[in-house]
């Protein structure tokens, strides 16, 4: 039978960075930029190239949100609802309905997970729903009636704290941060009102203190440090803009890291006493910045890609390096060595104010900024984890409405060459249709089907000058990695018998055109994957007639 089984495995070897708050396991990222902290750093395993483990459907998944990885789970806020995917292959295990961003803000707040719930704020209400099942376990309003925007709830502890957002234009009341208890959201801990009518950052907690900012766009904004337990003021430190997105702490080394979005700064303040140490000018930003050791990374952006620059500055304030990728939303994730940022925020407008808005996300070494691979989909802040092999996969969320999940993992793939019905089948004979089917592929990813000229080897073009069918078909596989029987050679003319391979060739691993063991298919191993076409029957014993009657003529004649 026509088969292959096809096996591509890579495997990182790098160790990551130490944690720098002990919140989550490497192998998940629970919440916000992975920890309670805010840290964005990651000792989980991490890709080595951009080989695309699996894209998910549309879902609606929110630009510039965050997925949560848990177990075997991908938790993704898409804004009326919350999807909890696959971790394996990005198929859909349960979705929940929620109010969402009703007053169509483009809040691109991310869940968080503890204790077998996931935690979303969004619109004017806070839910908890049941990891498992996707069950609304509780859903309150914000106690002072106001929405919530952007930043996302923090969960540790046995409490839950989010901010709120003042959605009146004209509206002056102020905007407040919450303790809720995380077994029941109804128990109101404490709460604390800032000077502005925006609160949205997504909580940093280290140390017993929370920290968030408060956001007067355009003007002198605050950051506050409150006591964990009792939400009291630890201090409160006026910086010179809107403070529109999170902080980031280094309990460690005592020192608070967070932007300023109207004069893009990035300053360093002491967590003990909320002194500023130093700023440093960056692109207009609300990213929350990464903390890998002594290094800090932080996205911005002023317009298109062509704007964005993600920088890495060391604990003092000198900037190491900066590369041309990030945005404004993109909060940088650290892991294996490699930095992770990419485009998804970055837009540019017509003469008519018409948006296009760009992705594509990149990996870069994290200490020198040498690029290491990137792909044109994705781009959102991108979250890192490990698959049920311990090898590293980025997840990150699109333009698109889909997420995409990058992995070196071992692939199984079984390509079979068949008829029309689905039935294997290797040798055609003229006005035979050839088909292909295929199991065991990247999920929800496209693919274009080629017949080459056999044998094909890794890296060899694919060319259309040896498809003998004269153009090629492309197909997309399921959630489960699987395309049902494809034709792709019909009604083959008589000619010379050839042998001939079927590459399934993926379109979204970056070498479209080149066949790629680690991401392709192909329906044969050391040997033909079909032979076409075949001569028939009939024309086969007329040859052989025709040879034996000529041995006999030619016996006679000696005879003579």
């Amino acid at each position: 039978m026509s088969t292959r089984i096809l096996i591509g495995a890579l495997t990182a070897l790098l160790i990551a960075s130490v944690l720098a708050a002990p919140a989550a396991m490497a192998a998940d990222w629970p919440q916000f930029h992975y920890d309670i902290a805010n840290t964005g750093d990651s000792s989980s395993d991490a890709p080595d190239d951009n080989a695309m483990k699996w894209i998910s459907d549309d879902i609606g998944a929110v630009k510039s949100s965050q997925a949560m990885i848990v177990d075997d789970k991908v938790f993704v806020y898409a804004n009326s609802k919350v999807y909890a995917l696959t971790k394996a292959n990005g198929s859909v295990i349960w979705s929940a309905s929620i109010p969402g961003d009703t007053s169509s803000f483009g809040s691109w707040a991310s869940p968080a997970y503890s204790n077998g719930m996931v935690f979303v704020s969004a619109g004017y209400n806070l839910t908890k729903i049941n990891a498992t099942n996707g069950s609304i376990v509780q859903q309150i309003a914000m106690p002072n009636g106001m929405y919530t925007c952007n930043g996302g709830p923090t969960v540790t502890g046995g409490r839950v704290f989010a901010g709120t957002y003042n959605p009146s234009w004209t509206g002056t009341d102020p905007a407040s941060y919450y303790a809720f208890n995380e077994s029941d959201l109804t128990d109101e801990l404490w709460n604390f009102t800032v000077n502005a009518k925006y609160a949205t950052s997504t909580p940093a907690v280290a140390d017993g203190k929370v920290v968030v900012g408060e956001n007067i766009y355009g003007a002198l904004s605050k950051l506050y440090c409150l006591n964990e337990v009792t939400g009291a003021e630890i201090w409160n430190t006026t910086l010179s803009k809107a403070i529109c997105g999170s902080a980031a702490i280094d309990a460690t080394n005592d020192r608070v890291y967070v932007t300023t979005y109207n004069d893009g700064l990035l300053h360093t303040l002491y967590l003990n006493n909320g002194t500023e140490v130093w700023n440093k000018t960056i692109q207009q930003s609300d990213s929350t910045p990464a903390i890998s050791g002594d290094y800090i990374y932080v996205a911005g952006s002023t317009g298109g890609p062509s704007t964005g620059r993600t920088y890495c500055f060391n604990s003092t304030g000198f900037e190491q390096w900066n590369v041309s990728s990030g945005s404004w939303t993109m909060s940088p994730a650290i892991a294996d060595g490699k930095l992770f940022t990419g485009f998804v925020g970055t837009v540019t407008y017509d003469p008519s104010w018409t948006p296009t808005y760009y992705d594509g996300i990149n990996a870069y070494n994290a200490l020198t900024g040498a690029a290491i691979w990137s792909h044109g989909s994705a781009g959102s802040s991108p979250s890192v984890s490990e698959d049920s092999s311990d090898d590293g996969m980025v997840v990150s969320i699109g333009i698109d409405g889909r997420v995409y999940a990058f992995g070196t993992t071992i692939q199984t793939a079984t390509i079979t060459s068949c008829d029309d019905s689905g039935t294997a089948k290797d040798m055609f004979y003229p006005g035979d249709n050839v088909s292909v089917k295929g199991t065991g592929l990247a999920a929800s990813t496209n693919y274009t089907l080629w017949i080459q000229n056999s044998p094909i080897g890794e890296g060899e073009t694919l060319a259309t000058g040896e498809d003998p069918s004269g153009s090629q078909v492309d197909v997309k596989t399921d959630a489960s990695g699987n395309f049902a029987a494809t034709t792709v050679w019909t009604n083959i003319p008589s000619g010379t018998q050839k042998e001939y391979d079927i590459v399934v060739d993926n379109k979204d691993d970056g070498s479209v055109g080149k066949y790629n063991e680690g991401s392709d298919g192909i329906d044969s191993v050391g040997t033909a994957g079909i032979v076409a076409p075949v001569p028939e029957l009939a024309s086969a014993m007329l040859v052989g007639g025709g040879l034996l009657m000529l041995v006999g003529v030619m016996r006679l004649r000696r005879k003579d």
